[in-house]
């Protein structure tokens, strides 16, 4: 294992909520530690470039949100591993 840092909040361990006037929140999936820790061989996810979120629109406009396959790490393993 290795530590890395959190893709989701950018290793600040807070995370501005979209659509709660700029209320800061504890990031989802470092817990506020700002890194986690992945495997050595693990790499940027594809889908979400590494950032472990996603912008979706929504009915109420584009809202930023986990990454369903990384679950908002950032990382994967690759192919075959």
């Amino acid at each position: 294992m290795e530590t890395k840092t959190c893709n989701y909040c950018s290793g600040e361990g807070k995370v501005p909520e979209d659509g709660f006037d700029g209320e800061i929140i504890t990031c989802p999936v470092c817990k506020g530690a700002g890194n986690i820790l992945v495997n050595k061989d693990y790499v940027p996810h594809l889908k979400c470039d590494g950032a472990g979120k996603m912008r979706l629109k929504t009915p109420f406009g584009k809202q930023c949100v986990l990454c369903p396959d990384c679950d908002g790490t950032g990382w994967y393993a690759p192919p075959g591993f």
